[in-house]
């Protein structure tokens, strides 16, 4: 071979590696959607037989924990109730199976009052709100952070109550006065916007979420899900570089758009089903659940 398609080959192999380490980093950092391939999941949510009362786990600390160390956490959690979860439960691995060791994680006081940086990981880690409360099928989380902040601000988030799994479906309850009250208090910017939070009912076979009965809501815009199609759920755990720390974070990806509303006035509710097809409420394995924000 002469040397000018000696120095072409060498070019060309040069650019591939390139792309395929750009490729590489660009899912690491945000890939566009669900991971795959995705395994059955087999993990089983039961229908009680009777009301049960499910005690919520304030915010934890992650950072630092080996992967292990957090699947037996979760796995923990899920053991308190065995009225709920059927056995041999394994966190999903599509969604947590990259959780990297000993990485930082999104902390609640980073998020909420510091932003990206090296401040980023400080409080209990944001995560955490749902993941250590792994019969939390629905959560409410705020649409924006790390606005107007001020040299007073604390985190300040919607905080779940009342967590309750019955024979004819799940319910929490959210108290959005006193969000805003400690929004205005820790002098932060108050917004309608919000969005549900759905890894839990990810992690316990359901894909798609759809609007059956909503009060008091108003849609968001380029959101569907006031406008009661099934809409796929997609969040997921990895490490990503949006915390700005030098060997990045394990964060929730990606944003799900369609998964916002606006609160028009409290007191208001949203029931979804939840479905592991998009049929709906017509899957046999479907089951609804409430959000009560008061």
């Amino acid at each position: 071979m002469s040397e000018a398609p000696r120095r072409r080959t060498a070019l060309l192999a040069g650019l591939l590696a390139v792309l395929v380490g750009a490729a590489l980093w660009a899912w690491r950092d945000g890939p566009p959607g669900v991971p795959a391939p995705s395994p059955d999941n087999t993990n089983s949510l039961l229908v009680p037989s009777a009301p049960i009362e499910v005690p919520l786990l304030d915010p934890v600390e992650y950072d630092g924990w080996t992967k292990k160390q957090w699947r037996a956490h979760r796995t923990g959690e899920v053991a308190k109730q065995p009225g709920l979860a059927g056995g041999g439960y394994e966190p999903f691995e599509p969604l947590f199976g990259q959780i990297a060791d000993g990485l930082p994680w999104w902390g609640l006081d980073g998020q909420f009052c510091g932003g990206p940086g090296e401040g980023s990981a400080r409080g209990p880690s944001d995560e955490s709100r749902f993941l250590s409360n792994p019969f939390l099928l629905v959560a409410v989380i705020e649409g924006t952070a790390v606005t107007n902040v001020g040299p007073e601000c604390f985190a300040v988030w919607p905080r779940p109550s009342g967590l309750r799994h019955a024979p004819e479906g799940g319910e929490v309850t959210y108290d959005l006065n006193r969000f805003a009250a400690e929004k205005q208090q820790a002098g932060v910017t108050l917004r309608r916007k919000l969005e549900l939070n759905t890894i839990n009912a990810r992690d316990w076979g359901f894909r798609y979420v759809q609007t059956l009965d909503h009060a008091n809501l108003l849609p968001e815009d380029g959101s569907s899900l006031l406008a009661g199609g099934p809409v796929e759920l997609r969040a997921f755990i990895h490490p990503g570089g949006s915390c700005q720390q030098p060997q990045g974070c394990n964060n929730g990806s990606p944003e799900e758009p369609n998964l916002r509303f606006r609160v028009d006035r409290p007191p208001a509710h949203i029931t979804v089903v939840l479905s592991p097809t998009n049929a709906g409420a017509a899957d046999p394995d479907a089951r609804t659940f409430t959000v009560h924000m008061k």
